[in-house]
């Protein structure tokens, strides 16, 4: 059977977490989608990178031609045939970038956590890699849901999720457009 393994890299000083407990909680997320389904090899990897304001809106303007900052950004490799050695290396599937200090941002107005607001950022790109869009009204109406049921669910079955990340730094660059 195929498994996907869950590996948080943290590039961003004022975010502090536990990459243990996150990648648990990140790796629930994912089971409860159809996610290995899509897989091709046994041994799946999703990379989550959480990155500096910076890095997170160089990535928006290089891959997506978007200017300025934006929270998520999700690249899918499922559609690539994989490239395992014989020693059953695990494949990467996906990569979910993600900006904390949009998370920082925006928790107080959506009146959140920001360890909430965080997952919620990287169920969206979790989301994303099985196919969903936002792209639409219908679609981002489909997205929030989603993005809804997996927040109760994983609600019910971690009761940390308030503790898995803290913001130690101001409350970010990041601006709503008015």
């Amino acid at each position: 059977m195929n498994s996907i393994e869950c590996i948080l890299e943290n590039h961003e000083s004022e975010c502090q977490c536990d990459p243990e407990r996150l990648q648990k909680v990140l790796a629930d997320a994912v089971k409860r989608t159809n996610l290995v389904d899509l897989t091709q090899v046994a041994r799946n990897v999703i990379m989550f990178h959480l990155l500096p304001a910076e890095q997170m809106a160089e990535l928006n303007q290089q891959y997506l031609q978007h200017e300025g900052l934006t929270d998520v950004i999700t690249f899918s490799y499922l559609e690539e045939k994989p490239v395992v050695s014989d020693h059953e290396d695990p494949w990467v599937v996906g990569e979910i970038f993600v900006a904390p200090c949009v998370a920082a941002a925006r928790a107080p107005v959506y009146d959140q956590t920001f360890s909430r607001e965080l997952l919620l950022y990287l169920i969206h790109g979790i989301l994303h890699l099985i196919g969903l869009d936002d792209q639409t009204a219908e679609d981002a109406a489909e997205m929030r849901r989603r993005e809804a049921d997996m927040m109760n669910a994983l609600s019910s079955a971690h009761s940390d999720l308030d503790q898995l990340a803290v913001w130690c730094g101001e409350s970010g660059p990041y601006q709503e457009e008015k």
